[in-house]
């Protein structure tokens, strides 16, 4: 790829970690008036700090977070990156058993399936293409996983593939179903990549701008026909175990949602054409419905419909209309529709208080790693080893409670660390409580470190 290309992944890479942040802080807000409250202001278009109840009802405390903190949507965009191998495929395997069983111990949101899936891949006998993952509610939960958590993290696929778009839509695929299973998700991240794709690609856009939205849905539909022979991508024990536990075969199923799929885009282009409300077109679509708005096909279309809208005339409009679709799934459809947008206008377009995301130079080095092919550079010089050893012996736990202020803390994926804080809350629980610990990590990444403790027990 020519070096023309580098403004656009960073702006791709950077505005969808913005859109994140900014889209994070309205994510569980659902009028106007709390924004009021809390923030004196009934519109998000800056990064603020703010805070919000995290660890459920009874192992709660609360998560201060500082202005421009991304979510998990940009913590697992980076895990794939580092997962990126130097011919554009991902290593699913070192994905599945070092980052997601690493991430685990700093994820910042993050949604039931995948938190559930990254746990179940520890035990030695599963791998990437067997997370066939149960819940005490659910027996088919991994067959069910229909939510946005695969098409959140899969812009590095895309910018690590953007000349080979036959192999991007396979390594989507391969990647989406480490954590989920059901087409909704699997589509949704297959939409989201070949709209960022065509983005990246585009030199000049349509008369129109609905025109967008037939060339990615004809896309849409070249790539369903691709996914048909699951067995030339050595997916064919997959496929059987998917075929012998649900009702109804896997290919039926992905070609209804491919089709339920193209039937939202049809309604978008409708829509655009008709400078539709833009809460009309969520409520539509299924993106307002506690139900259904966080599918991965529907924050696909959002996304894409977001950004299709505003990339003419206001391009950064449609971030801070993400932001502000209170009800919908406002975090992860806008790093969707940042990364289109950054795609196309570029780094050098983006506002400068955008820019001052959390690692912002972390993600302008994944950028330029990805586009000329040196992944390597953006991982720990340690890990290279780490997949062998994790398959050797069982990975003890790291005992966060011996960790104190300038300490250094060593995590495969990450490297080594320097712990910048430490602090406990009591929680609801008796006698319990939750350490945390601010880590900034040599490569480039700060994460938060958490975990329930018994009260009193943390090193001060």
């Amino acid at each position: 790829m020519s070096d023309r290309y580098l403004d656009r992944y960073k702006g791709a890479i950077i505005l969808a970690a913005a859109a994140d942040a900014l889209g994070w802080i309205t994510e569980f807000e659902s009028d106007k008036k709390f924004l009021v409250s809390k923030y004196g202001t009934d519109r998000i278009t800056e990064f603020l700090d703010w805070k919000r109840k995290t660890g459920g009802k009874f192992l709660g405390y609360t998560d201060y977070i500082t202005k421009g903190s991304y979510s998990d949507d940009t913590q697992l965009m980076l895990c794939v990156c580092r997962s990126i191998t130097p011919d554009g495929s991902v290593n699913n395997e070192y994905f599945s058993k070092i980052e997601l069983k690493d991430w685990l111990y700093y994820v910042r949101g993050g949604g039931k399936a995948i938190k559930t899936a990254a746990k179940n891949l520890d035990k030695k006998s599963t791998s990437w293409d067997s997370n066939f993952y149960k819940t005490t509610e659910d027996a088919l939960a991994y067959f069910t996983a229909g939510a946005n958590g695969a098409a959140m993290r899969m812009l590095p696929i895309v910018l690590a593939n953007l000349s080979h778009q036959e192999r991007m839509i396979m390594e989507v695929f391969k990647n989406s179903i480490v954590t989920h299973g059901n087409p909704r998700a699997i589509v949704g991240a297959l939409l989201y990549s070949l709209s960022v794709a065509y983005f990246l690609n585009a030199d000049s856009l349509p008369v129109y701008p609905n025109e967008i939205i037939t060339i990615i849905a004809k896309g849409l539909k070249l790539a369903a026909a691709l996914i048909n022979n699951l067995e030339d991508m050595g997916l064919s024990a997959w496929l059987d175990r998917w075929n012998s536990t649900m009702s109804v075969g896997f290919s039926q199923l992905f070609q209804q949602t491919v089709e339920e799929t193209l039937e939202l885009l049809r309604y978008t282009y409708k829509s655009i054409a008709a400078n539709t409300n833009n809460t009309e077109v969520f409520k539509s679509i299924g993106a307002l419905d506690k139900d259904t708005r966080g599918a991965g096909h529907i924050s696909a279309v959002a996304a894409l419909y977001m950004a299709t809208k505003y990339i003419y005339e206001k391009p950064i409009q449609a971030v801070y209309e993400c932001a502000n679709m209170l009800g919908s799934d406002t975090d992860t459809i806008g790093l969707m529709c940042g990364s289109m947008i950054g795609a196309n206008i570029g780094f050098e377009q983006i506002p400068s208080n955008l820019r001052r995301v959390q690692d912002s130079q972390y993600l302008l080095d994944c950028a330029e790693a990805l586009l000329y092919q040196k992944t390597a550079t953006i991982k720990s010089p340690n890990c290279a080893d780490c997949l062998n050893t994790a398959h050797s012996s069982k990975r003890p736990p790291i005992d966060l409670t011996t960790l104190s202020v300038n300490d250094e803390i060593r995590l495969p994926s990450l490297g080594v660390g320097v712990v910048l804080s430490v602090s406990e809350q009591d929680t609801i629980t008796t006698g319990k409580s939750v350490i945390i610990l601010e880590v900034d990590f040599a490569i480039g990444q700060s994460c938060k470190l958490s975990k329930v403790i018994s009260k009193g027990k943390a090193k001060q």
